[in-house]
């Protein structure tokens, strides 16, 4: 990855990072020990990965005046690819986390029927990703900021392409590699959520390995990120799947949705240090 990607990659991992979840997504990830990555297309907010495509695209476009012949092929050939994965929507999945603890705005977006927010140990995520193929970013709000980016990893990818063998080659790698950095950057609108993605490294993933869950009207492809405690680093007696604490959302029956977390958790015999009410009030409509 360029320099200032690879800065971005190294921000230091906050000590928790909490992931929001519907009550029957936090039951299936504790019975099951897994989380899901969504296919980046199918989210709520796909539209910031298609915006991130075009901005590459701009870019390219922008670059190809004073390019040489060779570099005019490579920034028509990446253009086209970024075409094809906006068209195709080629597979990259994402798992979201957020720094945010008990904030309002994601508990409308995550748990509108009750829910959990998960608190996972920055470390333990950090040993998910680097055992299953995946990078742990925070996302990039800034304008400016995802510009610098775009023009440095295309300037990059220029430089190689005077001395690649395989320009057609050098182009499809490149597409594959910015989607991974698309599914990094959101709308600067969302930048209270302060975001951060378990991202798929690689965006043609094993066909094999994806499922698929139905919603009302289509099928969502994801990929299953294993948090059983055979991957996780040992704590204590107990088995540790990343979480320490647990937020019980905004519910109309708090007492239920609290006792029902504590005894799954002690009925699976999950680690965890506490269960904690939401402070948000709970609103019917």
């Amino acid at each position: 990855m360029p320099e200032k990607i690879d800065s971005h990659l190294s921000t230091p991992l906050p000590q928790k990072l909490y992931h929001y979840t519907s009550t029957e997504s936090f039951r299936c990830i504790v019975e099951y020990n897994k989380l899901w990555a969504t296919d980046a297309f199918y989210m709520n907010d796909n539209q910031e990965i298609l915006h991130a495509l075009e901005l590459c695209q701009e870019v390219c476009r922008s670059m190809v005046k004073g390019a040489s012949d060779r570099e005019r092929e490579f920034l028509e050939k990446l253009f086209n690819e970024l075409h094809f994965q906006k068209t195709n929507q080629t597979h990259v999945f994402t798992v979201s986390f957020s720094e945010s603890r008990d904030q309002l705005s994601q508990w409308r977006a995550y748990t509108r029927n009750g829910g959990y927010a998960l608190a996972f140990k920055g470390g333990a995520l950090s040993h998910v990703a680097n055992g299953q193929g995946y990078l742990i970013a925070k996302c990039i709000y800034e304008e400016t900021l995802k510009k610098e980016l775009i023009n440095e990893f295309i300037s990059n990818k220029l430089h190689e392409s005077t001395t690649a063998p395989d320009i057609d080659l050098l182009a499809v790698i490149a597409a594959n590699d910015f989607l991974i950095i698309a599914a990094m950057m959101k709308h600067q609108g969302f930048s209270e959520e302060k975001e951060w993605r378990l991202i798929s490294t690689t965006s043609r993933d094993d066909p094999s390995q994806i499922k698929y869950r139905s919603v009302a009207r289509y099928l969502i492809p994801y990929l299953e990120v294993s948090v059983s405690p055979k991957v996780m680093p040992r704590i204590d007696s107990r088995r540790f799947i990343g979480i320490d604490e647990v937020l019980v959302g905004p519910a109309p029956e708090p007492e239920l949705s609290w006792r029902s977390c504590m005894q799954l958790l002690i009925d699976r015999d999950i680690y965890f240090e506490q269960i904690t009410p939401s402070g948000t009030p709970y609103r019917a409509n």
